[in-house]
Formats: structure tokens, sequence, C-alpha cells
């Protein structure tokens, strides 16, 4: 059973703390094919990551047999990128405290 909630399970000063530490781990090859994909590397989505901020949240998903994922849709430009021209990213996640690790479920562009 999975059901939403509208509050934030993760603290996002947690998650920028592990971000900085590039402490993310991705959750399943789809995840990383889909981050290749946008030309980003792991800094790149460790700097997104710590960017994001409570206006960004959309959602918390509660599973029955694991770690809430708490979703977020923010905008983000690679510093390299000429123009900086921003990304429309869709992130999902989940923060492992006992071993203040990321375990990044999505990172993709946002689907509508």
């Amino acid at each position: 059973m999975v059901s939403f909630t509208n509050i934030a399970e993760y603290d996002l000063a947690d998650v920028n703390a592990a971000a900085k530490n590039l402490r993310i781990e991705f959750r399943g090859r789809k995840t990383r094919l889909d981050i290749l994909n946008l030309d980003y590397e792991l800094k790149d989505v460790a700097l997104c990551l710590q960017n994001l901020s409570p206006a960004d949240y959309r959602k918390t998903i509660r599973y029955e047999n694991r770690l809430p994922d708490d979703e977020y849709i923010c905008e983000f430009a690679k510093p390299c990128t000429e123009n900086l021209v921003k990304d429309h990213l869709y992130v999902k996640f989940c923060f492992v405290e006992h071993c203040l690790t990321i375990d990044l479920g999505s990172f993709h562009l946002a689907r509508y």
C-alpha cells in the first residue's frame, strides 16, 4: 500500500550536508541512466540537491516496506552551462539517517 502526505519527511539541512559530502547513492540503473542522459556528473546532482528549497517540495510517498520518498520539482542550471539554461527536474529521494546518505530514486526532466 502506498500513501501520500504533504509534509516533507526529511530535513533539507540534512540532505544539504549529505550532498556536500557526495553521500549520494543511485537506487537503480534507470536513475543512473537518466542522470547520464542529462549529461550530469555526481557533483551536478549534489549541487542540485544542495539547492532544493521548501518551495520545491511536492509530496511525500509512504510505502509499507521501505523508507518514504520526498518528491521535489525544481529548476537547476549546471554551473558550466552556457547562458545558464535551466533544466526543470523531478527529484525523488529518501534519506538513510544511520548512513547519512541520500538514496536517489528519481532524477530526470519533469514530465507533465
